[in-house]
């Protein structure tokens, strides 16, 4: 059985001790996150994939998704809410004999129209939303956000020298254009 495949029948024998019903599992995406609606039941599996490459504390970060996805909802920010039919978690994924375990957290299924054309205002709207909501946010942010996962790749990758200081180079000049803005980046 593929990778895939068995991550799946983990996360369907998780969501299953918890009475979700899946007839047809679906892979939406498979990216940085493997993303699978557990169809008909309105409930999306979210699996880390390459982000673990650079992320090693995927249940950390998936806890804190779920804790500010939540927050944000109930706040009536336009997020997709942690799922209702399960704790969305993070849960520990078994694979199956000899295969690592793995992380996973679940999510509200929104159906996604990919023609779907938003204009720049109404996306504008939707981000002040979220930053307002998230003004009152009482967790912590991770610092710097994307610049954190920039760090921990220059960590954990294989640079030559020359990549290397590109990179450091960028992450330095990104620094410090964020710390002339006027507001605290959200």
């Amino acid at each position: 059985m593929s990778i895939i495949g068995s991550t799946i029948d983990g996360v369907l024998r998780m969501a299953a001790g918890y009475g979700v019903r899946c007839d047809r599992p679906v892979v939406l995406r498979d990216r940085a996150n493997l993303l699978v609606h557990l169809a008909p039941a309105p409930v999306v599996a979210r699996v880390p994939g390459l982000v673990t490459a650079i992320r090693t504390d995927a249940r950390r970060y998936l806890a804190v998704d779920v804790e500010l996805a939540g927050y944000l909802h109930v706040a009536g920010a336009p997020v997709v809410a942690p799922s209702a039919e399960l704790p969305p978690g993070p849960h520990p994924i078994e694979r199956g004999v000899g295969a690592s375990s793995i992380w996973c957290s679940f999510w509200t299924y929104q159906p996604h129209d990919r023609d779907a054309v938003h204009s720049p205002d109404a996306l504008r709207a939707t981000l002040a939303d979220v930053h307002r909501a998230l003004a009152e946010y009482p967790g912590e942010l991770a610092e710097h956000g994307p610049l954190v996962d920039l760090r921990l790749g220059l960590q954990r990758l294989s640079w030559t020298d020359d990549e290397r200081d590109v990179i450091t180079g960028k992450i330095a000049s990104a620094e410090k254009s964020l710390a002339e803005l006027p507001a605290k980046p959200l």
